[in-house]
């Protein structure tokens, strides 16, 4: 399991403004069970992405020149609506799968979070 410092970084993160969070390490270390424990835990709405049960995405993401762009092409392959300012998109598995990975770490997620 992730350590106490690891935690309360996820914590403070979500209670900061937009902005994209990487969280890489080992595996079965608990990050991914963290991160859903602490959305559970919030008022924020949230979509999970994992490319490897997920690969028809990975078009989108390549394909996907703005934040906006990205939004509506999810919205419609999960029939899920992103609200502005309480939505977190969790993206599982990223940097395997998708050759545009740089744009989801470097993007400005003002137009959803």
């Amino acid at each position: 399991m992730l350590g106490r410092a690891a935690e309360k970084e996820i914590t403070e993160w979500l209670r900061k403004p937009p902005g994209t969070l990487l969280v890489n390490g080992a595996r079965q270390v608990g990050k991914t069970f963290t991160i859903r424990k602490f959305l559970r835990q919030t008022s924020a709405s949230w979509l999970e992405i994992n490319l490897i049960e997920h690969p028809e995405i990975i078009p989108s993401l390549e394909q996907s020149m703005t934040v906006s762009d990205l939004l509506i092409k999810l919205s419609t392959a999960f029939a899920f609506r992103f609200e502005p300012g309480k939505t977190v998109l969790f993206f599982e598995e990223i940097g395997y799968q998708s050759k545009n990975h740089e744009f989801i770490y470097g993007a400005q997620m003002e137009a959803w979070w």
